[in-house]
């Protein structure tokens, strides 16, 4: 394993699902980027680890690390994210904050990290103190577990791909996102790509515009990939809100201590959910069956402002109750859950239980398209 850095004359740099140009492309990274190489492949092709795991060919890298400047937002990033991977964080908090900026928080943690590899504890991020942090024996083990300061966007396996390459794109993009991919027979995965949208869309009823993949090895090996058209968000129906297209019962916390509560949605993430039924949400016979988190620490962000658009600055709460069951036609049926139009997700439950029960079963939420 060895240390490269993305340097190209007209970035960015691509990183695809196999070692060839026409494999499908899972991220593109800028000029300058940080890249982890687990081992040389064929034809110049690099197999890589970090920022995410996929091929990268060799001539879009160099070894020699290029300038960096304190003044750059994208630099900041990468050495709060060092930071973190060296171990080095606020006293009072278990990590540092990426925040892309050079804030005073850093900057103390910046000077205790100095001070304990024994170099001049100044705050200034100089070409020293980065070659400290990149031999730094902790590095070598960390895997980031917070983004950038840009969302990134992450499309759904193209349509054109079989799907055996469907299923290895979807396995990449699980893996590349901190997420457990159980590759046992008959285990199944489940990844959603998340195109925000605001909660009061269609009248305040939702709409099923993102899609989740159910992934899979049978038996003799064989490589399933089935899509299914969902919903990540929650919609306004269930808002604490006098509007009279607020219509169905009120869901949420109050995270300000307003005397509101507040709609949330699960942040893109890795969760883990098993099976079971609930007697609230739109069944399909009877009691609804759910998929239900299998411990209480999902990561929920909350509309405090009731603007039906989820922002950066809105607090993020423990929550236990973020499931998938079956939605309406006519409307999503979520609160926060995961939900899906009632034939669809019939469909969905019966693959999922067709080996059974499928036991934990482990699920990623990545990003797709921001409003």
């Amino acid at each position: 394993m060895f240390l490269v850095y993305t340097q190209v004359s007209s970035p960015p740099s691509n990183v695809r699902s196999q070692p060839n140009t026409s494999s499908q492309i899972i991220e593109q990274l800028d000029n300058e980027t940080l890249v982890v190489v687990k081992q040389a492949v064929e034809n110049g092709w690099l197999e890589i680890e970090q920022p995410v795991k996929g091929f990268i060919h060799g001539k879009l890298v160099q070894p020699e690390k290029p300038q960096f400047y304190r003044d750059k937002v994208g630099s900041v990033v990468a050495w709060q994210h060092l930071l973190n991977g060296c171990g080095y964080h606020p006293e009072n908090a278990p990590r540092l904050v990426i925040t892309g900026e050079l804030d005073d928080v850093t900057v103390a943690v910046t000077k205790k990290f100095q001070q304990d590899m024994k170099l001049d504890p100044t705050g200034e991020v100089t070409d020293a103190t980065w070659q400290v942090a990149f031999d730094h024996d902790k590095l070598r083990k960390w895997k980031p577990v917070e983004p950038g300061i840009s969302k990134r966007h992450v499309p759904p396996p193209a349509d054109t791909l079989s799907e055996a390459e469907k299923y290895d794109y979807c396995r990449q993009v699980i893996e590349s996102h901190g997420g457990t991919f159980r590759d046992v027979a008959n285990k199944r995965n489940l990844l959603s790509f998340r195109q925000e949208t605001s909660t009061r869309e269609n009248n305040w009823k939702g709409v099923y515009d993102d899609l989740t993949y159910m992934i899979w090895k049978d038996s003799n090996g064989g490589k399933h990939c089935l899509k299914f058209k969902s919903n990540t968000e929650p919609s306004s129906w269930f808002e604490d809100s006098n509007d009279p297209k607020a219509a169905g019962r009120v869901f949420g916390q109050d995270a300000n201590n307003d005397g509101k509560k507040d709609l949330g949605r699960l942040q893109e993430g890795y969760y883990e959910y098993g099976v079971g039924k609930v007697d609230w949400a739109d069944s399909i016979n009877g009691f609804g069956n759910a998929l239900m988190p299998t411990r209480y620490a999902m990561t929920v962000i909350r509309d405090i402002d009731h603007d039906g658009i989820f922002e950066d600055h809105e607090p993020l709460l423990g929550s236990g109750d973020m499931l998938f069951h079956t939605g309406s036609h006519g409307r999503t049926g979520s609160a926060g859950c995961q939900t899906m139009p009632p034939n669809v997700y019939q469909d969905f439950w019966t693959k999922l239980t067709a080996n059974g029960n499928p036991g934990t079963v482990g699920y990623t939420i990545v990003r797709w398209k921001s409003l």
